[in-house]
């Protein structure tokens, strides 16, 4: 019969018991530590100037400048954020008209504009206004960004604004391969790190395809497009800069 140890256990017995605290102990151990990982990790991430703006609902205005071919024009959006895994999961969703007044008193009547591009999977969520072609630049000074559910003002931001222009790319060729389409292009003067460009395929009457690229990028190819052969359609390459961007005359094609 095995001998006793203290508190009335074997020495088998306690030896088991030891092993099954270290084995336990290590698993809690792997995931605190692993939770701590996490946490310190996202700490180290630093906060977008959105998130600095407005912590309490996630969303972002914008004024931009819209520097195209057919003259200097403007555009004011407010997006939601990008931590959503829903389309309507997000502050905008739910209310019933957003309007911006500019520095000179002007009022204007943002449009809802939620949707998921089939293509690329880009997801929208905004409320965004596009002003006319040659309708000038937005003027510097303060924007007022006011949020309403059923007629009554429910939230407003102030957009800070200074005019930024860069132009749009140049020299732009196409070629059709196979299911594919090969862009490239010459860039514009001042692009830089943070710039981006977006290779625009419109369709008629079929919504739009895109892919976004970075500020040193002259080329592209978008694979796989869903054109049908005869299909007409057009496309662009636009400048995107912060606090605006800029396009070139749209290139007609017919798909083959």
């Amino acid at each position: 019969m095995p001998r006793k140890a203290n508190y009335g256990f074997t020495a088998a017995e306690l030896l088991l018991l030891a092993i099954m605290f270290l084995v336990v102990g290590g698993v809690a151990w792997k995931v605190l530590s692993n939770n701590d990982v996490r946490t310190t990790e996202s700490s180290r991430l630093p906060v977008p100037q959105q998130d600095r703006n407005n912590p309490e609902h996630g969303i972002y205005p914008q004024v931009w400048t819209k520097n195209g071919y057919d003259g200097a024009s403007y555009e004011f959006k407010v997006n939601c954020g990008p931590d959503y895994k829903k389309l309507e999961a997000c502050f905008l969703w739910d209310l019933t008209r957003v309007s911006v007044t500019d520095p000179s008193g002007q009022s204007y009547e943002l449009k809802k504009d939620f949707n998921i591009q089939e293509y690329s999977g880009e997801i929208t969520r905004r409320w965004v206004i596009y002003g006319e072609a040659d309708a000038d630049f937005p003027k510097p000074g303060q924007y007022t960004f006011a949020y309403f559910k059923d007629n009554k003002e429910v939230y407003s931001q102030v957009v800070d604004y200074s005019p930024k222009i860069i132009s749009y790319p140049t020299n732009i060729k196409i070629k059709q391969r196979g299911s594919d389409l090969y862009v490239s292009w010459t860039p514009p003067e001042g692009m830089k790190q943070g710039m981006t460009y977006k290779v625009i395929v419109f369709r008629n009457n079929q919504g739009v395809i895109s892919k976004l690229l970075e500020w040193n990028t002259t080329e592209a190819i978008l694979e796989n497009l869903p054109l049908q052969p005869g299909e007409k359609a057009s496309m662009n390459v636009s400048s995107y800069f912060d606090g605006g961007y800029a396009y070139p005359r749209s290139i007609d094609f017919i798909w083959r």
